[in-house]
C-alpha cells in the first residue's frame, strides 16, 4: 500500500491509515531532515523482526535508530548514565 501525506496539508485519514500499518506491525517510510527513513513501532516486534529482514541482517545484530517525542520516553529504553564516567 502506498500513502501519500502531504505535510502542508495532511489528510487525517491518511494519517490514520499510517497510523494503523504501525499498531499492526508494519513498517513505513517517513522523510527526516535530511533522507527518508524505515519506521516502525519498537514495542511490536513484528515490526522490528521486519525492519531487520529490510536492512537483510539478523534481528540479534541489528542496529536501531530511535525518535522520541520527547527526551522523557529515553528513560524506557537507555541505561541511566554515570556522570562521572
Amino acid at each position: 500500500m502506498k500513502i501519500k501525506i502531504y505535510p502542508k496539508s495532511p489528510a487525517p485519514r491518511h494519517i490514520q491509515q499510517a497510523v494503523d500499518v504501525l499498531k499492526e506491525g508494519g513498517v513505513i517510510i517517513m522523510p527526516t531532515d535530511s533522507v527518508y527513513a524505515f519506521a516502525c513501532l519498537s514495542t511490536h516486534p513484528d515490526g522490528v523482526k521486519k525492519m531487520a529482514e529490510l536492512k537483510g541482517i539478523p534481528l540479534e545484530k541489528a542496529n536501531f535508530s530511535f525518535v522520541f517525542s520527547d527526551l522523557s520516553m529515553l528513560g524506557e529504553y537507555a541505561r541511566k548514565v554515570n556522570n562521572e564516567t
